[in-house]
């Protein structure tokens, strides 16, 4: 599992973290409430990586989950701490179209 976030408004960072153990991953025996979305993505990480860091306000991170052998698709979550950045990132990334 890799891991990318920031904490407290330092810049953003890429460690590895150990695998989740039972039910509970590294994030939740830090003791913090996340707030998660949970999808697939075709391509790179990057552009989300950078829209969390220049549009949140609170810590955040990006879990990767697991991942095509070709690496082009891969299951993320991203965690937020406040519930005002999830609700941007849900309508910048997963704007609906008009019904019709």
């Amino acid at each position: 599992m890799f891991l990318f976030g920031r904490k407290n408004g330092a810049s953003a960072q890429t460690k590895k973290t150990p695998p989740p153990v039972g039910p509970s991953d590294e994030l939740s025996r830090r003791g913090k409430s996340w707030l998660s979305l949970s999808f697939a993505l075709q391509g790179n990480i990057r552009s989300i990586e950078s829209w969390l860091c220049n549009h949140c306000i609170g810590e955040w991170n990006i879990v990767i989950e697991g991942m095509a052998r070709d690496l082009r698709s891969k299951k993320i979550r991203v965690n937020f701490d406040r519930d005002e950045d999830r609700q941007r990132f849900k309508s910048a990334f997963f704007a609906t179209s008009p019904s019709r």
